[in-house]
């Protein structure tokens, strides 16, 4: 952002996104003119503790299927957590084939730790913040927001109808007009 000398931008993140996301809103709030949250891949102290988003190691059962070659098992078993049961089998051939071809990003994700968001390191801000959230997800992502909302006065929380963690797949147009809607008010 200082690279390209574009002022305060409105900076949008997504699960893994989300919580660099946070993390740049916290080291360089300056750089920021709005912060969209989308089921951040964060915890929070007291209601989603960052365990609480491994969710009984998933994402190490998905790799050890990923290394037996069973690599629609292990997206099967990690897209099922993390979007709700039987999501896997819903899903259309060009995200599974996506999916397919992303697939090796599980090892990496396997290393990942979240960060954990308490009232001492809570985002002190005044600026507009929308967290995002898919009427369907399942936990922990609705405990996740709650948690936020009560740490991060003045936000503002939205639920995308009809749609589950990837949300901006499920129901672009309904995630896209409340991303519209918020940013249009954003002094």
């Amino acid at each position: 952002i200082r690279a390209l000398d574009t002022g305060p931008v409105d900076c949008v993140g997504h699960s893994c996104g989300g919580s660099v996301a946070y993390a740049l809103a916290q080291a360089a709030p300056e750089l920021l003119r709005s912060l969209v949250l989308a089921e951040p891949g964060l915890g929070v102290a007291g209601s989603c503790e960052p365990a609480d988003l491994d969710r009984g190691a998933f994402r190490e059962r998905a790799l050890q299927l990923l290394r037996e070659q069973r690599r629609d098992e292990a997206l099967e078993l990690f897209t099922d957590t993390v979007s709700g049961a039987g999501t896997w089998a819903r899903l259309v051939p060009a995200i599974k084939r996506m999916m397919r071809d992303n697939a090796n990003t599980l090892f990496g994700q396997v290393a990942e730790t979240y960060a954990s968001v308490d009232a001492g390191n809570a985002l002190r801000w005044s600026k507009p913040l929308l967290l995002v959230g898919g009427a369907r997800s399942p936990q922990p992502y609705p405990g996740l927001l709650q948690g936020l909302e009560r740490l991060l006065p003045g936000a503002r929380r939205v639920a995308i109808p009809a749609a589950s963690h990837a949300m901006n797949l499920w129901n672009p147009a309904a995630f896209n007009q409340a991303l519209d809607a918020f940013l249009d008010a954003v002094p």
